[in-house]
């Protein structure tokens, strides 16, 4: 119990670091980054090194550095931006600590980001799991175009479906009900379906939340056999949507594509048709 009091008092006196940990520490300046077009007027932001990951990597504060509680990751790449809200947990007075999991373009899982804000002096303290100033790739990404498909089990309405011992083209979809993206592209796909029907085509819808799947199915058909996500398929496919895959005959995979695009049904026809 007393080492846990004395780390908690030295936290709350100083940022105390590990002799063996490199942390950055950095002022926040009042504002917003150029390629953030919000209107934030009590925004706070500062800059995190990412090395060549991303174009730029902050933290920004919504609420002047108040509290932790209105606090932004903001990844910035060559197509813009995405951003995350980052949890902070109370270490001592106007001390906060959070751990933030981040990766690449190319889905490779990047160190751990490690984060100590100071709401007093306006400062973030960080630095990456490696114990460097940079981070570095500890997992590549297993679903890369060109590489074999793993085997996966998914539970349908009608039994138990497996890509094993397949010998067809097979098109996933992993969605939610609650992705609009999702839901916009299910017509076309149905007509996907329609097309390749007299084909050696298989697709499998996986939904995330499989929860309100039932409900929304009776409202919007979708032609795919319909599996349902589980702990184990959720941690394979991650939990952003949608994501569809193509994987050839012999099981190695032709496309991983994240996220919406009105031309999806075009791009999954043509390689769907390339490799009949």
């Amino acid at each position: 119990m007393k080492y846990i009091v004395l780390f908690l008092i030295c936290f709350s006196v100083s940022f105390c670091q590990n002799q063996d940990e490199k942390y950055v520490i950095t002022k926040f300046n009042k504002g917003l980054p150029p390629e953030i077009p919000f209107k934030w007027d009590k925004a706070f932001y500062t800059s995190i090194n990412s090395g060549d990951f991303f174009q730029s990597l902050y933290l920004v504060s919504r609420d002047s550095l108040k509290t932790p509680n209105e606090s932004f990751l903001f990844i910035i790449d060559s197509i813009g931006f995405s951003y995350k809200t980052v949890d902070f947990i109370k270490l001592g007075q106007n001390i906060y600590k959070s751990t933030v999991s981040l990766i690449t373009k190319d889905e490779d899982k990047l160190d751990s980001l490690r984060l100590v804000l100071n709401l007093k002096e306006r400062t973030l303290s960080y630095s990456w799991n490696n114990k460097t100033k940079i981070p570095t790739v500890i997992e590549k990404y297993k679903l890369k175009v060109g590489a074999i498909f793993p085997q996966i089990n998914v539970k349908t309405a009608n039994g138990n479906w497996t890509n094993k011992d397949q010998n067809k083209i097979i098109v996933i979809n992993w969605w939610a009900t609650s992705c609009l993206p999702c839901i916009e592209e299910i017509p076309v796909l149905n007509e996907l379906t329609k097309k390749f029907s007299n084909n050696n085509v298989e697709f499998i819808a996986i939904v995330w939340d499989t929860e309100n799947q039932p409900g929304f199915i009776k409202k919007h058909p979708f032609k795919y056999i319909q599996g349902f996500g589980s702990e184990t398929l959720n941690e394979f496919f991650g939990e952003i949507f949608p994501r569809h895959i193509i994987i050839n005959r012999d099981g190695r995979i032709l496309l991983n594509k994240l996220g919406g695009s009105k031309q999806i049904g075009k791009e999954l026809d043509s390689i769907i048709t390339s490799r009949l």
